[in-house]
């Protein structure tokens, strides 16, 4: 059985502090041309990866995003 816990080709090459700033530097690039002036909704599990999603786009733009948590209850 192949394992589910691994990198896409891309991402292999990510090795190093400064290849992971020049990666994380060209996504929010990116993701400035992709959203301009519109806002963002963003639902927050609060979990690794929806937070790492946080931090970009608060990184990319700002006041643009909006983030929303319910506490539902089933939470750890």
């Amino acid at each position: 059985m192949k394992s589910s816990n691994v990198r896409p080709v891309e991402l292999e090459r990510i090795n190093n502090a400064a290849l992971a700033k020049s990666f994380i530097d060209s996504q929010i690039i990116s993701l400035r041309e992709q959203i301009g002036s519109k806002k963002v909704l963003l639902a927050l599990s609060g979990g690794v990866d929806s937070s790492v999603v946080a931090a970009l786009l608060i990184k990319a733009i700002g006041r643009q995003l909006v983030c929303v948590h319910v506490n539902h209850g089933l939470l750890r």
